[in-house]
């Protein structure tokens, strides 16, 4: 049920009884709480809210059973109940918490979220990488959207167990390294690191992994050596406002040469 631009801005609590709703759009309306949506709870699968008013995410979901898909982008939401999603950890896929006013995520709302492939938390206000002890180690997690946070830095466990992860944006924070990937080296493949203080990186970083797409704009780099693990596998990079004035059309030709598969730089 699609209930889109409607200026809703309340919804009783029996709105759906007898009902097998399996999908609800609220997206553009005046909504500033979370439904209840208990009367489909056994059904409902996908939840999109995109464009309200909403401030918190407290229990409204706690009963939802078998719901897969979140999205609540966009709205004003600053405190998450780490309980939101406790009786759908185990169903849930997808994740959108982007455009909010979130600054920290409680461990235990990620409990359980072994099937958890797409997690969006773009443009908030977290000042540390949410910690993800939680999620077991046979997790899912193939997508993690970071990018326009606060974040400084991520200690060496943080992506721990995240074997599954291809795409992993990081861009408009304040990293000054880029983080340990030791255990995505054979699954990442598109990395935005963009707008942070990144200087150096060790020339280890990249050992064994096989990136296709990488961004690294506006940081301050001024040497491209740590890149040389990747020279069979970049396809696409971005070094857009680093410091790297210093290299001739011989070390530009060279590079260019080394790196066969780019085609965007």
């Amino acid at each position: 049920m699609d209930l889109s631009n409607n200026q809703i801005t309340e919804i009783s609590h029996y709105a759906f009884q007898n009902t097998k709703l399996i999908s609800l759009t609220l997206r553009y309306n005046f909504l500033t709480v979370i439904p209840s949506l208990d009367v489909v709870a056994p059904t409902l699968r996908s939840l999109s809210m995109t464009k309200n008013l909403v401030t918190s995410i407290g229990d409204e979901l706690a009963r939802m059973e078998v719901l897969q898909s979140f999205g609540i982008r966009d709205n004003k939401v600053a405190k998450v109940d780490p309980q939101a999603l406790r009786s759908s950890a185990s169903t849930i896929t997808d994740i959108d918490l982007g455009h909010n006013q979130i600054k920290e995520l409680d461990a235990a709302f990620f409990e359980g979220m072994h099937s958890l492939s797409s997690l969006v938390l773009q443009i908030n206000s977290l000042a540390r990488f949410p910690d993800f002890s939680r999620i077991r180690s046979a997790n899912a997690l193939s997508r993690l959207y970071l990018n326009h946070n606060d974040i400084e830095d991520l200690h060496e466990t943080a992506l721990e167990n995240m074997t599954y992860l291809q795409t992993l944006a990081l861009s408009n924070n304040e990293l000054t390294r880029v983080p340990n990937l030791k255990d995505q080296r054979d699954s990442l493949r598109n990395l935005y690191l963009s707008y942070n203080q990144i200087t150096t990186i060790s020339d280890d970083t990249f050992t064994g992994m096989r990136i296709s797409f990488l961004n690294l704009g506006n940081n301050g780099l001024s040497d491209l050596a740590s890149l040389a693990p990747l020279n069979d596998y970049l396809e696409h990079l971005h070094l857009t406002g680093n410091d790297l004035g210093h290299m001739t059309s011989d070390d530009l030709l060279r590079f260019l040469i080394e790196n066969k598969k780019v085609t965007t730089l």
